[in-house]
């Protein structure tokens, strides 16, 4: 990673989760064959929505509005997730669309 490119995204592209009251879970777009590196991924929120929650994990991971990573409508935040994460999952009370974009 470089100091004047610290977050680079993906070819991959950009995918989403309208986060509702139940939990909901996306396979993250990370590249094929990327082994043991681990990733960063940026969630944006929309403004208008709710505080959601997220969780990262494995396929069938659950987020839990009591317990996981709130993300606050309108923020965008970066993360850093070790290999072997390959979903995240969100919940909030509205329905509020989070996007999750893979990058270095």
């Amino acid at each position: 990673m470089s100091l004047y490119a610290p977050f680079t995204p993906v070819d991959a592209g950009t995918n989403n989760i309208v986060a509702n009251l139940t939990s909901a879970n996306e396979a993250l777009n990370i590249p094929a064959n990327s082994g043991t590196k681990g990733w960063q991924v940026r969630v944006a929120a929309l403004a208008a929505g709710a505080i959601a929650f997220i969780r990262f994990g494995v396929a069938g991971v659950v987020a839990d509005a009591a317990t996981d990573l709130p993300i606050l409508p309108g923020a965008t935040e970066i993360f850093s997730i070790g290999p072997g994460i390959t979903h995240v999952a969100a919940i909030s009370a509205t329905g509020n669309t989070l996007y999750f974009t893979v990058g270095s």
